[in-house]
């Protein structure tokens, strides 16, 4: 799980260091989201991890943790999630 942890918080970082070429970074998600169905990864994984990632971020960041920290992080994520998805599970 420390793994799995640390390659998550890496991948953020790669993304939002990305920023700047949007292309690229979206190529990869898209690739990280066809490589996760290979890990067993479904649809319903996304929720969940979102979910985590959000209690996460409250927990650590407490009240610094705004509401609208809260609404960019769920956008970012969701967005991130629907170019994995739509990599992976769309025909």
């Amino acid at each position: 799980m420390q793994e799995m942890t640390r390659q998550l918080m890496q991948t953020v970082g790669m993304i939002v260091t990305g920023l700047s070429t949007p292309g690229e970074v979206m190529s990869l998600v898209a690739e990280y989201g066809r490589k996760h169905v290979e890990y067993g990864v479904v649809e319903a994984h996304y929720d969940t991890v979102r979910t985590a990632l959000l209690w996460t971020l409250d927990q650590i960041l407490g009240s610094e943790f705004t509401p609208e920290s809260h609404a960019a992080w769920t956008e970012a994520y969701d967005f991130i999630a629907k170019v994995m998805k739509d990599a992976a599970f769309k025909k």
